[in-house]
């Protein structure tokens, strides 16, 4: 079983899409801010939001690692072109 299934079936919520924008905590929970408007309140906000995270930022976590140095851009395309053609023109 997958994290992401094994939090749904404990009652989690995932937004995808949508970034946290703000949010406050106090003694009963947090209270967020999406981009898109919306505003959420739960007992817990889970930061999984990257090396840039808005969340560990704002909470004054420190980030242990190294920044990034090489940046990928994934994408998926229909091509008509040939395996050795498309080969032949990227990198």
């Amino acid at each position: 079983m997958g994290a992401v299934q094994r939090a749904v079936e404990l009652g989690a919520t995932l937004r995808r899409g949508v970034a946290v924008t703000s949010f406050s905590q106090d003694d009963d929970g947090v209270d967020v801010v999406l981009d898109d408007g919306s505003r959420l309140r739960s007992r817990w906000l889970v930061g999984c939001d990257g090396g840039r995270s808005l969340v560990r930022k704002q909470l004054g976590i420190p980030f242990p690692g190294d920044a990034a140095t090489t940046e990928w851009l994934l994408g998926e395309v229909a091509v008509t072109a040939t395996p050795d053609e498309v080969a032949a023109v990227s990198d």
